[in-house]
């Protein structure tokens, strides 16, 4: 279990950049009021018609066959390992891993 509450699935492109763009502006002015519910917007998607979406959440992940794959260049993360979206509990657990560290150096606020 990952903690997704909420998705989103067969919607045209058109549409998947407006779910994303108003999401990612009502999260802004959220944390503007102090609110910082540690949620987020995550965008996962495997073809072309949604690099747009996934450039405009806070955090695209790509489903691709290689890196060249056109979804692949408006991501932050490439799965490029077959295994797809069964793959985001791994990617939590790392991000996880990876602030602990950056916390425990005392360079969270450059990175984070």
């Amino acid at each position: 279990a990952v903690g997704i509450t909420d998705f989103r699935a067969g919607l045209k492109p058109e549409d998947k950049l407006a779910y994303v763009t108003q999401a990612a502006a009502a999260a802004a002015g959220s944390s503007k009021q102090g609110g910082s519910s540690g949620q987020g917007l995550l965008m996962a998607g495997d073809g072309i018609n949604d690099a747009p979406a996934l450039a405009a959440a806070q955090v695209g992940v790509a489903i691709a066959s290689t890196p060249k794959d056109m979804v692949a260049a408006a991501a932050d993360i490439i799965v490029l390992n077959g295994q797809g979206i069964t793959n985001l509990p791994w990617l939590f657990q790392l991000a996880d891993r990876t602030h602990t560290i950056l916390q425990q150096v005392g360079m969270e606020n450059h990175y984070c």
